[in-house]
């Protein structure tokens, strides 16, 4: 009896940590990101989906790989009367509950709730790049940090009415019903969604409690079954081979069981312990992101080059932009929508009657500044620009590298006779931004001792950040992001006198 018992005790922690290894939201799948849906993808979509932090807590945590994620409910839904679920944010965050969401327009509307100030209350109606078309401000309802609320969404034909841990917040217009979607949105940090309890206007309910995959409770009654059975088995085949007293056996398969029962609770806790874990930057993944890197350069190279060939007799005015995942517009749902490609077309439509103009984007994942000193130096600066744009800070920690990088690239763009415009690169309001602003400071040095023009665009993309959802991560813009900063850019060069 002991043996049976402390056999199906392991199987139990085999099954168990077979579970936690297996508990994602793509075994799930009832869930999609939106990340893995961009054209110009960023760092952790797909790890989100397949890697076990976002579900380490029982709970899906908006705040993994990253954050800023958005998971939409696989399939739409018929219209809903009421929606449940229990929110713990971390300090200074959001998340926004999605709902009505159009799937053929990318349309959207939300309840956001805050325990950042800056991030007030909020029902809000959405485009499909991010824009806030709508916003209803809600009275302080002090949604507090690190403490679980229980949402209750009320839904009629033309309205919803939102409850929190019993007290009313306000209620909104609502998009017409229909087939929609729902899901949720985070911010940069943590924001655990759990028990998700959906009704349908015919009654039915959908409930999501994120706290095991498919088929789980099978394989919590199987393994330890399975095991009991394999002990029973291997009990009757030694007492047969080997004549021994029945008692001596039994002696032996517990010391046995006792054995394997410890190394599956050691090695249980281990799989446990780590779900919540990221892989650690160990030598042979620094190996494999240079060599990242590296390719990354050449292929960008030969795409340039292929893109943008000079003709003996070209008058084309040139514009290059340097930079690296932010600057080749990592985020944006389409290639037509990062902010170089919006540039482009906002330039070349009110361009009545001048030169042809001709954006050049040079940015490169996972670049630092010193990587691309040689490559302006040498192939870009070939292409003959008449301004280059170099957007960069996130990726650079060595101040003096970057600094004398930085100097040595706008020396080489003075000498071949162009116009240098440095930007200060942007990242969101909730980020540790030490790191950044040393770089913004080593920019502001450079500028000055050559007298360049610098645009802050950190800073400005701070001023709208209540205006819709611009970051994907720390350092990637979504489609209404980047069109924010096309627009800044836009007004700079006309300013400056580049572009008419």
């Amino acid at each position: 009896m002991a043996c049976v018992a402390i056999q199906a005790a392991a199987g139990l922690l085999v099954a168990r940590a077979w579970i936690a290894r297996h508990h994602t939201l793509l075994a799930n799948g009832r869930w999609r990101s939106t990340k893995t849906t961009l054209d110009l993808g960023v760092l952790g979509a797909f790890a989100f989906m397949s890697g076990r932090q976002a579900l380490a807590t029982g709970a899906v945590n908006l705040g993994a790989w990253h954050g800023f994620n958005e998971i939409i409910y696989a399939r739409e839904i018929e219209d809903y009367r009421s929606l449940d679920f229990d929110l713990r944010l971390s300090r200074e965050n959001w998340s926004v509950v999605v709902f009505d969401r159009d799937e053929e327009t990318g349309r959207w509307s939300g309840l956001r709730l805050s325990s950042d100030p800056h991030f007030r209350d909020a029902y809000v109606d959405v485009d499909r790049e991010g824009a806030v078309l709508h916003q209803q401000l809600l009275a302080p309802h002090g949604v507090s940090s690190l403490v679980r609320h229980r949402v209750h969404l009320e839904f009629s034909p033309d309205a919803v009415t939102a409850v929190v841990d019993g007290r009313p917040l306000g209620s909104a217009s609502r998009l017409s019903p229909g087939r929609r979607s729902f899901g949720f949105r985070g911010g940069p940090g943590d924001a655990l969604v759990d028990n998700v309890r959906l009704t349908l206007a015919s009654g039915r309910t959908i409930v999501e409690t994120f706290d095991a995959p498919p088929g789980a409770a099978w394989i919590l009654a199987a393994v330890p079954c399975l095991l009991v059975a394999l002990g029973f088995g291997a009990f009757v085949a030694v007492r047969r081979l080997s004549r021994e007293p029945a008692r001596l056996v039994a002696l032996r398969l517990l010391a046995v069981s006792v054995a394997i029962l410890l190394v599956v609770a050691l090695v249980g806790r281990s799989v446990a312990r780590g779900a919540g874990s990221y892989p650690s930057l160990a030598t042979h993944l620094r190996a494999s992101e240079a060599d990242f890197v590296e390719g990354n350069i050449q292929r960008r190279l030969y795409e340039i080059r292929e893109r943008h060939a000079l003709a003996a007799s070209d008058d084309t005015l040139r514009i290059l932009f340097v930079g690296s995942s932010q600057t080749w517009g990592a985020g944006a749902a389409r290639e037509d929508e990062t902010f170089v490609s919006v540039l482009q077309a906002k330039l070349s439509a009110g361009n009545r009657g001048g030169r042809p103009i001709e954006l050049i984007n040079a940015g490169i994942s996972g670049t630092r500044a010193a990587n691309l000193v040689p490559l302006v130096e040498g192939q870009l600066l070939a292409l003959r620009p008449a301004a280059v744009v170099i957007n960069l800070s996130h990726n650079d920690r060595a101040t003096r590298r970057f600094a004398t990088s930085v100097r040595r690239m706008v020396e080489a763009v003075l000498a071949a006779g162009a116009c240098p415009i440095l930007v200060k690169e942007a990242s969101p309001r909730g980020i540790e931004q030490g790191m950044l602003i040393k770089r913004h400071a080593d920019l502001d040095r450079v500028a000055k001792a050559y007298e360049l023009p610098i645009v802050d665009m950190h800073r400005y993309l701070l001023t709208k950040d209540t205006t819709g959802f611009l970051w994907w991560d720390s350092a990637h813009l979504t489609s209404f992001g980047q069109r924010l900063v096309a627009e800044r850019l836009e007004q700079e060069l006309t300013r400056l006198g580049v572009v008419d």
